[in-house]
């Protein structure tokens, strides 16, 4: 006889985990920066160009559909698909969801959890897609991470993923993380908070110079986006702000490679790489 397991549900959200474990970084971050990379918030399109370019999916293409965001932090992308999905599933190991549950969790077809994405609690075959975008290269284990998710979705349906590129000289950013990966919290994020706006004004200096400013401007660790997307000053500076918390105070970083993607997609079918810009994969659960 199999005994029943008990959990709690806490601010509306049903929670599998007992702590945040390697992902508290995540949740302090996305709950005081909740809406910031919301389209609805922000008045762009960003964030549904990048499902587009990841997946080759709209929003609209949900329709009918049971989408899981494995990883889901404030719901950036549950944001694009809860009025077209029949069902969108997030589940994120930080206290992020919470954010996700004050912005989404009212929507009657959007269900949430805290849950481990190496134990999701969902039962196989659940979704006709699932994506994790950002999510995986922040895990202890990358490709076992991805491989959990691949019985979440029913045999005809396609899972996604998208990851930072590994590349032969890393992003400036990551020069710092010698330094940075000693910092304790709240240290961390505080040094983050007042290094990332003198960076920025660094790079924008650069930037300045003439025929090569934008070239300069990549020189200078900190992600900035003035010649990449259309924000705002204080938009930008969030942004730089929360990528650069990403690359250097997250637990854990290991950007991919397009062989490790088709590695872990082993198995599957109708692997494809949609974009030649972005580190993605789209794969299909064989029938």
């Amino acid at each position: 006889m199999r005994s029943a397991r008990v959990y709690p549900v806490t601010k509306g959200v049903p929670r599998f985990v007992a702590s945040e474990a390697y992902a508290d970084t995540f949740g302090r971050q996305w709950n005081r920066w909740d809406t910031t990379q919301h389209d609805s918030h922000n008045g762009t399109t960003i964030f549904r160009d990048r499902m587009v370019r990841y997946t080759g999916w709209t929003p609209e293409s949900m329709a009918g559909k049971v989408v899981v965001d494995a990883g889901c932090g404030p719901g950036g992308f549950i944001d694009l698909i809860e009025n077209h999905a029949a069902a969108a599933i997030g589940f994120d190991l930080s206290s992020a969801v919470d954010a996700c549950y004050r912005l989404h969790g009212k929507h009657p077809n959007v269900h949430l959890a805290q849950a481990d994405i190496f134990s999701p609690p969902l039962r196989r075959g659940i979704a006709d897609r699932l994506y994790t975008f950002g999510v995986v290269q922040h895990t202890p284990d990358p490709e076992k991470a991805f491989r959990t998710l691949v019985p979440l979705v029913k045999p005809g349906g396609e899972i996604s993923a998208w990851v930072y590129r590994r590349r032969l000289i890393p992003h400036p950013v990551y020069w710092m993380l010698p330094f940075t990966s000693r910092l304790q919290e709240p240290q961390a994020t505080r040094f983050v908070e007042w290094y990332a706006p003198r960076a920025m004004r660094v790079s924008g200096a650069l930037g300045a110079v003439p025929m090569v400013g934008r070239y300069l401007r990549r020189l200078v660790p900190v992600p900035d986006y003035r010649d990449r997307l259309d924000l705002s000053e204080d938009q930008y500076l969030e942004w730089a702000i929360m990528d650069t918390h990403d690359m250097l105070i997250t637990r854990y970083t290991f950007p991919q490679r397009w062989k490790d993607l088709k590695r872990w997609t082993r198995g599957l079918e109708d692997v494809r790489k949609p974009s030649k810009r972005d580190m993605s994969v789209v794969a299909r659960v064989p029938a």
